[in-house]
């Protein structure tokens, strides 16, 4: 039985975990915060909890709780995400499970976790880790006024869980290689031009990075930054959420990473890196070494990031650089079977994202279009005569042509990524990064919709070997697909209500030229 402590920060974490975020304003209203519905079988569960409304705009919060085991570094944790439509909880991509909850959290949300820790009476809250034992929280004031953050407006439910490292099968670990560092376009119209941007590779892990630039005035209140981040995908930039104007720069990096602006302003040569404004004058950072591993929440692919800084008053800027990011997740998992590996962390991922409950939520999914993507004449697997034919209300079916000049074997790659319409384009949502073996790991996880696309190929090549039925690896040769039935009637899955584009991509493997690539765009309406 997984050992874990599972609650709701509820309040708190409406309150304050997206303070990082400044964009509009919202007045939250904590409706209530309750224990996950399998509270009785958690080895300490939370006990006499009560929310009590104080004034129009506060509310107290009381509980007793358990730490069965220091947070120390073998104790992870998630933030799962719900927005309440179509008569149920509908989850939104949030914060997947991460290692050493405490080390995150003191690094991410410092201010809220030390808060906490410091009302329910530990000894030295801003450490790791926090020691086990039974707490209370008495009369915590939970604000409701206004907070500025990159948000919907609706019903949420935020739930964390906090469960041993131990019991998961897979840790998630990042390689970002900076590529290189560019000044942006408009460099020479900045308050002053940037004089120097390099980035230097120094090892496998670590890069370095030079520049050279001018503050004609103290960064200090009166200025305001952005990160701008983009992805690259379908042959050009695709925006992404990011982190919108925050005032006062220099105060917004020591509240939410003190240590690297303190390590940066040292290689600055300020007499003072710990304080804040940063004084006006001229910069030169040489060889400042970057470290390319990250354990965050993130996607991997190609990424453009663009710092900005600029005057609130006169909304100009007056720094402007931009540095290419290529991410590749690295998977550590503890079994020693490819398959299994997959198996047990999808798994892992069930038990985590319903200890609480959720409801299960079932699809009806429109199949509006299936394209084949731009680049499609240069693919080594391009498709012809593509055709989609409307059944009924529920059904489709799709024909085409392919030619497989080599076969779909182990090795061929592939993945999936999901775009979702909505500010007049497409937004990615992480879905499933590049897998090996294509085939065979299709076979493995969708073998229904698998088998029944290969049923659909009819041998068109005479000298083509025909196709196994059900079976891995596809024999080179041209392939009729004649009216494959696209049944997505009711599927009972995690997914995004709303127009979905889904699509489908492969590629050699060692090689990043894609061989294979097809878009489907559906409509994606949830019952409950």
């Amino acid at each position: 039985m997984l050992k874990q402590v599972a609650f709701l920060f509820v309040a708190l974490f409406i309150n304050h975990t997206f303070t990082a975020f400044m964009r509009n304003k919202y007045v939250v209203e904590v409706e209530k915060v309750e224990p996950c519905p399998n509270n009785a079988q958690i080895g300490y569960p939370i006990r006499n909890l009560k929310l009590l409304r104080y004034n129009r705009t506060h509310k107290t919060l009381s509980y007793d709780f358990t730490y069965a085991e220091d947070l120390d570094e073998n104790v992870g944790g998630s933030v799962v995400v719900e927005r309440w439509g179509g008569g149920g909880w509908i989850t939104i991509p949030f914060m997947g499970f991460q290692p050493n909850m405490c080390h995150r959290a003191l690094q991410y949300f410092k201010s809220l976790w030390v808060n906490f820790h410091k009302i329910v009476g530990v000894r030295h809250p801003d450490r790791c880790p926090v020691p086990a034992g039974n707490y209370t929280v008495k009369n915590y004031v939970v604000d409701a006024t206004e907070i500025s953050v990159p948000f919907w407006s609706g019903r949420f439910r935020f739930t964390t869980t906090f469960q041993l490292v131990d019991t998961k099968r897979m840790k998630h670990k990042y390689t970002v290689d900076m590529e290189a560092g560019y000044l942006c376009p408009d460099n020479d119209q900045l308050e002053v031009p940037i004089r120097l941007f390099r980035v230097d590779r120094i090892n496998r892990t670590h890069r370095a990075m030079s520049i050279d630039y001018t503050y004609a005035h103290p960064l200090d209140e009166t200025a305001e930054a952005t990160i701008l981040i983009e992805r690259w995908g379908d042959g050009g930039w695709l925006n992404m959420p990011s982190l919108p104007w925050q005032q006062d720069p220099c105060n917004y990096g020591m509240m939410t990473g003190k240590e690297a602006m303190i390590r940066m302003g040292k290689a600055m040569g300020l007499k003072h890196p710990d304080r804040c404004p940063i004084p006006a004058g001229n910069y030169s950072i040489k060889n400042y070494p970057l470290n390319l591993n990250y354990e965050i929440p993130f996607w991997s692919g190609r990424f453009r990031s663009t710092l900005v800084l600029r005057r609130i008053a006169t909304k100009k800027k007056f720094f402007c650089a931009m540095s290419i990011l290529n991410v590749v997740e690295n998977v550590l998992k503890m079994s020693t079977s490819p398959m299994k590996e997959g198996l047990d962390g999808l798994q892992d991922y069930w038990v985590i994202q319903n200890d609480c409950g959720q409801m299960k939520h079932t699809y009806v999914i429109n199949v509006e279009r299936v394209l084949a993507c731009p680049d499609n004449e240069q693919l080594d697997f391009p498709l012809r005569n593509l055709k989609l034919v409307k059944v009924n209300r529920t059904h489709t079916s799709l024909s085409y042509e392919i030619t497989y000049t080599y076969p779909l074997d182990e090795k061929v790659s592939g993945g999936l990524s999901v775009d979702r319409w909505g500010d007049g384009g497409w937004i990615s949502i992480p879905f499933m990064p590049m897998r090996e073996n294509i085939c065979e790991y299709f076979l493995t996880y969708f073998k229904e919709i698998w088998v029944q696309v290969m049923r659909s190929m009819e041998v068109k090549d005479p000298e083509s070997c025909p196709i196994p039925k059900g079976s891995c690896p596809i024999p080179k040769g041209h392939y009729v697909i004649k009216n494959q039935a696209l049944d997505f009637s009711q599927i009972s899955i995690p997914f995004w209500s709303g127009r979905v584009r889904l699509t489908l991509f492969a590629q050699r493997k060692n090689s990043k030229t894609r061989t294979l690539c097809m878009s489907y765009i559906l409509n994606v309406v949830e019952k409950v």
